[in-house]
């Protein structure tokens, strides 16, 4: 009984670490022309992650800034992708080349994609 409690745990612990770990794009967003974002990229960026299985977590205006700083963007943006080299796969995708004509015209963006939990 031991023994297969030891294999069962040995397996289930081989299986966990086996998971993709969830990754999150994290956009830092200042609007050149907002309401051409609004209109003609944020859809599509949301259509795009819709498509690709990803989850849009935040989508907003700041809320406010910690006391004491200065608000330095418009809008932050955050998707979870099922791992990593989805999200890699999701900005080098033609899909989403094809609509960064648009956003060089529509804001400035820092954009960053971190692993996560």
């Amino acid at each position: 009984m031991k023994k297969l409690l030891a294999t069962l745990f040995f397996c289930i612990s081989i299986t966990a670490l086996a998971q993709d770990k969830p990754a999150y794009s994290v956009a830092e967003i200042t609007f050149i022309n907002k309401e051409a974002y609004q209109r003609d990229l944020w859809p599509k960026i949301q259509k795009l992650a819709y498509d690709a299985g990803a989850d849009i977590l935040v989508s907003g205006g700041l809320g406010g800034a910690i006391t004491g700083l200065p608000k330095i963007v418009d809008k932050v943006t955050i998707i979870r992708f099922k791992s990593l080299q989805q999200a890699k796969n999701f900005y080098a995708s033609k899909s989403y080349q094809d609509i960064k004509p648009i956003a060089e015209k529509t804001v400035k963006i820092r954009l960053y994609i971190v692993e996560g939990q």
